[in-house]
């Protein structure tokens, strides 16, 4: 009998010696895994750690989230805002407010503009209505096979800012409302029937003749829309208005409503050749924040309404049919200060604060008392959850820490090195002086911090209230980290973890290059109307490198075109144009190179355009500033001047000048407080990259993997050792099998001789 191939997974258990070889391979192979299983307890061991660590971590991260907070103005800052009489006005604050107390009388409320429509047949059947409608200055279509219902889903539809419902009180009992989507008096609803008055008449939205709607010094002013240079057709969205002769002055203009637009409009006004004896311009206005445009006549009182034409213009206006509720401002006195608001909830009246108001008389105005104090909660509130946060991580490396005298065993973080680091290092700064604050308070056992007898941080309530109350502001200057400056024309930004404090009255900011802002001279003065229309493209650094193309319109005056500029959606936030010696001049709003900005024509530079011209202006680059904060060096940008990264003592950082002088420009003093000084420490325990507890889990896992190289590695020699034994065994089982048989053999032969 022969043995060969692969034995693996073949148990031979004594079958020809009776021993139970398996038995005795697998005590065997319990002997070789010893060490595995001592790697593998280690692993274990390690990655235990690793998870006490991580849960450490978070409770280090919990302290900074607390220390953060006592590192905000705003903890120290809030104010509890109250009305003696809430049924008359309520008060509401942010940090920006300032204590204060104020006598408020309401004597009327901002009231919602609706009017309504006449009564009609029904809401839901075809009125047999035709015309065009202008709500808000935007345009509606109405057919014969509308219905009230639908006339309403209409002018809904136009987002006219006017919201229009129907009531249905049944047979001759339909009604269409608008109701403004904006109080106040100067939102009210704009109605026109355009072309006639057929359509507004048969709804009964306005009666009466057409009068001045809005009158301004010496003329009128037109409704607010979205362009100067869109037609009115295509702002109106509808086709087929035509063109109808208006009696403007002493003159006529013809007004094609479909394809003129306001700058085209008001250039006929001024066209001599028609009389009007009137001056009309397009004003850019600010509506909610968007600019739009509206046209103003002056130097005359007379305008016709031929076509409802300037009606559709909002030079003229009808009176309305029904008015439910009348278009009006709030009137309110603050300490006897009259006051109006377009709407109940105002937020300009008391900077920082809004103010809701709900009652008002007009004979006898309801009063309310309204008050700003500082509330020191927030700051009570915030300091006791630092002592609770610092509390929390103790109790887990204590607990995490014990050593059991009876059964000794201890806990994971017993004599642990980084445990020991972390919480002697933070516990040593907590009462820590600060010196050089400007405030009373230079340690926290002023504000009634102690350790009591198990090492936990405690708080006297009692002696925290009386230094908070006595005085806030050096509490927070304690806890805070804070940057001053010598002179109005250096500001304090920020600074880093890797800032550090100053001494004596700060560090030396000295300034070798001032930041300017880029500017744009044109080649040629502009001493006449444009002649033909033009397109200035704007580009560089502050447009993103994108161009940004303006339509300047046929008939613009250089003061014209300076307004186009300074009231564009788009270009007003980025540049301010003006004139300078007769030529357009635009400046960008940003200091340094990163507002720097390119400006052409696509028309060659004369008088009769903005001389801008195709090669560009004269341009004068922006510049950063620079200069250096403590002798060190300081990266520019704009007005802001930051210490380099690597500084020893400024890194991080940043202050602004804006002086025009060279040389010494001031001092700046920076102030770390006791959040500030734990905070930081914090980080350098908790950073990603080089904190401790990265670099000591990197450390582990390191550690870990290579256990598992090793444990592996041995793994495959017991495999190897298994198969060796079996094959062993096995050739013994066989040696054993062949010489029973041999002896059987022999048995047999003596057998049969005997």
């Amino acid at each position: 009998m022969s043995v060969s191939g692969n034995l693996a997974g073949i148990n031979f258990s004594g079958l020809s010696s009776g021993i139970d070889t398996s038995s005795i391979i697998q005590q065997l192979l319990n002997l070789e895994a010893l060490p595995i299983r001592r790697l593998q307890t280690q692993q274990a061991q390690l990655t235990a750690k690793q998870g006490i660590y991580e849960q450490l971590k978070s409770q280090i991260s919990s302290l900074q989230s607390a220390t953060n907070t006592l590192n905000a103005v705003s903890t120290y800052n809030t104010l509890k805002a109250t009305s003696s009489a809430v049924d008359v006005a309520t008060i509401s604050s942010n940090s920006n407010a300032n204590a204060g107390t104020y006598n408020l009388a309401i004597s009327q409320l901002a009231q919602t503009h609706k009017v309504s429509s006449s009564a009609q047949a029904s809401a839901s059947t075809a009125l047999g209505y035709t015309g065009l409608l202008e709500v808000n200055g935007k345009g509606v279509s109405v057919d014969n096979s509308d219905t009230l219902n639908t006339i309403a889903a209409k002018i809904n539809a136009t987002q006219s800012g006017a919201i229009a419902s129907v009531i249905d009180g049944g047979a001759n009992s339909a009604y269409l409302t608008l109701t403004s989507g904006q109080s106040g008096a100067n939102n009210k609803i704009q109605i026109v029937g355009i072309g006639d008055d057929t359509l507004v008449n048969q709804l009964g939205l306005l009666s009466g003749g057409a009068s001045v709607r809005e009158a301004i010094t010496g003329g009128a002013a037109g409704w607010k829309f979205a362009s100067s240079t869109q037609t009115m057709g295509l702002m109106l969205n509808l086709t087929g208005l035509g063109s109808t002769a208006v009696t403007v002055g002493t003159g006529s203009v013809t007004i094609d409503l479909q394809n003129d637009s306001l700058q085209t409009i008001a250039n006929k006004i001024n066209d001599p050749l028609n009389g009007t004896g009137a001056t009309a311009t397009v004003k850019a206005v600010t509506d909610n924040g968007v600019t739009k445009y509206r046209l103003e006549i002056t130097g005359t009182s007379t305008f016709g309404n031929q076509g409802n034409v300037l009606q559709s213009l909002g030079i003229l206006q009808r009176g309305y049919g029904s008015q439910l509720v009348t278009a009006q401002d709030a009137n309110f006195t603050l300490d006897g200060i009259a006051i109006t608001s377009a709407s109940n909830s105002v937020t300009a009246a008391i900077p920082g604060a809004t103010l809701t108001l709900l009652k008002a008389n007009a004979v006898t105005p309801p009063t309310s008392v309204l008050s700003l104090v500082r509330d020191n909660d927030a700051a009570k509130t915030a300091l006791k959850g630092f002592a609770d946060a610092y509390n929390g991580v103790s109790d887990f490396i204590k607990q995490n820490g014990e050593f059991n005298k009876e059964t000794f065993e201890s806990g994971p973080l017993f004599g642990d090195s980084l445990a020991f680091q972390v919480q002697n290092s933070i516990g040593g700064l907590i009462f820590n002086s600060v010196s050089n604050t400007g405030g009373q308070f230079s340690n926290l056992t002023q504000l009634g911090f102690s350790f009591d007898d198990k090492g936990k941080l405690a708080v006297d309530d009692a002696k925290l209230d009386a230094a908070l109350v006595q005085d806030p502001d050096s509490v927070s200057k304690l806890m805070r980290a804070v940057g001053s400056t010598s002179v109005s024309t250096l500001g304090f930004v920020s600074s880093s973890n890797k800032t550090k404090a100053s001494a004596g009255d700060g560090y030396d900011v000295v300034i070798s290059q001032t930041a300017t802002k880029g500017n744009s001279v044109a080649g040629v003065a502009q001493t006449l109307a444009n002649s033909g229309g033009e397109q200035l493209t704007f580009n560089g650094s502050i447009f993103g490198n994108i161009d940004y193309v303006l339509p300047i319109d046929t008939g613009l005056t250089l003061s014209q075109t300076v307004d186009k500029i300074n009231n564009d959606t788009k270009l007003r936030d980025l540049v301010t144009a003006s004139i300078t010696g007769g030529k357009l001049t635009v400046t960008s709003k940003k200091f340094g190179t990163n507002g720097n900005f390119t400006v052409i024509s696509n028309l060659v530079g004369a008088n009769d355009n903005t001389g801008v011209g195709k090669s560009g202006s004269t341009y004068t680059t922006g510049v950063d500033v620079a200069g250096t904060i403590n002798g060190e060096a300081a990266d520019g940008n704009g007005q802001f001047l930051s210490g380099k990264s690597g500084n020893a003592n400024t890194d991080g950082l940043q202050i602004q000048y804006t002086g025009a002088a060279i040389g010494v420009a001031g001092k700046v003093k920076y102030v770390k407080g006791i959040a500030s000084i734990i905070s930081d420490q914090i980080d350098g325990f908790t950073d990603s990259v080089s904190g401790l507890f990265t670099s000591t889990d990197k450390s582990l896992q390191s550690t870990i993997d290579d256990l598992a190289k090793n444990i592996g590695s041995l793994q495959e020699r017991l495999k190897t050792k298994e198969q060796e034994l079996k094959v062993k065994f096995a050739a013994m089982e066989t040696a054993l099998a062949q010489l029973q048989q041999q002896s059987q053999r022999l048995g047999s032969i003596t057998r049969s001789t005997g």
